[in-house]
């Protein structure tokens, strides 16, 4: 606790209670620049967060992108690999059809068949 000053005059009075303002005020004023530092790291701090949280999000969202068109390529080609061995297969049999007694094919003839009128 402080003592208690025993002043001889108003003026000595109001003097020493200015003095004392303003060391208070330059006190509150440094911490309020303190503050106001923190609170702008802070905000900062945030705001790259959120970049961060964003660019996050976005980066997943191009692994999703990209992972489900790895997916529809791969059943594309698996599809087309399909296709291609029942064509194989379809043919396969029409040339069993149409080989000839000495065992040549006629492969390199069109297989068409036309529609009698």
């Amino acid at each position: 606790m402080e003592k208690k000053r025993h002043f001889k005059s108003t003026k000595e009075m109001l003097d020493f209670l200015r003095a004392r303002w303003k060391r208070f005020e330059a006190s509150t004023k440094k911490e309020d620049e303190k503050l106001e530092k923190e609170k702008k790291a802070w905000e900062e701090y945030e705001r790259s967060y959120d970049l961060e949280l964003e660019k996050k999000k976005h980066e997943d969202f191009l692994k999703r992108i990209r992972k489900v068109i790895r997916e529809q390529k791969a059943l594309a080609e698996k599809a087309e690999r399909i296709m291609m061995r029942q064509a194989e297969r379809s043919s396969q049999s029409k040339l069993k059809k149409y080989k000839l007694k000495s065992g040549e094919s006629i492969a390199a003839e069109p297989l068409v068949k036309y529609k009698k009128k």
